[in-house]
């Protein structure tokens, strides 16, 4: 049982939560297309820093490194003391790298699928939103989804003793020869940058030329040498890997694609985009990234309840006259996204640009042009 522990089951069997809260972050993490240990995070059931533990552990619970009364341990002191899984490890006479077989990221490095700097981006951008690095590597069009499945699939044969480190390093460095072709997703992009006139013909086939024969991804190669910004290539990227994976046609993909270069043009004009059904709120979407944790929401309530001329102004258009109370007025403010911004940006003015960057992102997640988890990751780009 230990060796198929999945993370749900990790929280309750570490005693962090209770199995019907496990189910209440599963149904959120189904509603919001988030991952699970975003939902447990987002819904309060447990902190960023123990998820991150919790993450830890499930692996060295697979690979039988330590038992789960050791895990429950370490993780006591991460939420008492507030330190890393691999200190408390340290502490308690464990060392936080032991591991039967190979990382994931090691095995890229070592055959040459990934370059390094581009491994450590993707797992700086992994850990900060609480993403598996395979994940983190696909959002970001580095490594194509089949290439890292078949790593993974390597990696598990290696730690179930299928294979040696050295046979699995050779399997996986078969693999170079068919990632040097430039991807669908790649190829799709390419269409979408052209038609919806992001870049001419001319600007971009350079760019395709030395993806094919450099292997590295086309967004990639156009985030480090054009003109283009990061935050056009992720969310471009991402419509192509959606057309690719069938679950947009080519034409609604260039809808978007058009749709979203007109509110980037102008962020005023966000309303540009039609919504989605299913949209996620603004609160709910800070607390996903970690922003609105606790003692954040207790200061934001703090200043509104010492600035309730602000809160007043704000709420004219929401209450019609009607008089409510306090406590309605609070969460009058938190349940529109507008007000909520609104509050924050006057609440921490230091915060303005982050807030701002937050809100546009979740209005191109709920304009079906990010997936919410690629949005989590590109916030740490």
């Amino acid at each position: 049982m230990v060796q198929t522990l999945l993370l749900g089951q990790v929280v309750t069997e570490l005693k962090l939560s209770s199995e019907e809260d496990v189910s209440r972050a599963m149904r959120f993490a189904k509603d919001t297309g988030s991952s699970l240990g975003q939902a447990l995070v987002a819904q309060e059931i447990i902190s960023p820093t123990v998820l991150k533990a919790c993450i830890q552990a499930q692996w060295m619970l697979r690979d039988q490194v330590l038992s789960i009364e050791e895990c429950r341990a370490a993780v006591a002191l991460v939420q008492r003391r507030k330190w890393t899984f691999a200190d408390a490890l340290l502490t308690l006479g464990f060392s936080g790298d032991e591991s039967k077989g190979i990382r994931l990221g090691e095995l890229l490095r070592v055959t040459g699928l990934l370059a390094p700097d581009l491994i450590d981006r993707a797992l700086e951008r992994a850990t900060s939103s609480c993403l598996p690095l395979g994940k983190a590597i696909v959002s970001f069009d580095f490594l194509e989804q089949a290439t890292v499945d078949r790593v993974l699939e390597i990696q598990g044969m290696i730690r179930r003793g299928e294979v040696t480190v050295e046979e699995g390093l050779q399997q996986a460095s078969r693999l170079k020869a068919s990632s040097q072709a430039l991807s669908k997703a790649s190829r799709i992009l390419t269409r979408l940058l052209i038609d919806a006139e992001f870049v001419s013909v001319e600007d971009v086939q350079g760019y395709h030329t030395a993806a094919v024969t450099t292997g590295r991804s086309l967004a990639d190669l156009l985030s480090l040498y054009s003109t283009m910004d990061a935050r056009q290539l992720f969310v471009l990227s991402s419509i192509a890997r959606r057309v690719e994976a069938g679950k947009l046609t080519y034409k609604a993909g260039m809808h978007l694609a058009r749709q979203f270069k007109l509110s980037y043009a102008d962020e005023s004009k966000l309303s540009a985009v039609d919504y989605k059904d299913g949209t996620v709120s603004f609160y709910v979407y800070l607390r996903l990234i970690d922003y609105l944790n606790s003692a954040k929401t207790q200061e934001l309530i703090t200043y509104l309840s010492a600035n309730q001329d602000v809160v007043e102004e704000l709420l004219k258009s929401h209450t019609s006259g009607e008089k409510v109370s306090w406590k309605v007025k609070v969460r009058l403010c938190i349940e529109s996204d507008d007000i909520l911004d609104a509050c924050l940006q006057a609440a921490f003015p230091t915060d303005g640009e982050f807030v701002r960057k937050a809100h546009y992102m979740l209005h191109l997640v709920n304009a079906d042009c990010l997936k919410l988890e690629e949005s989590l990751v590109w916030r740490s780009a």
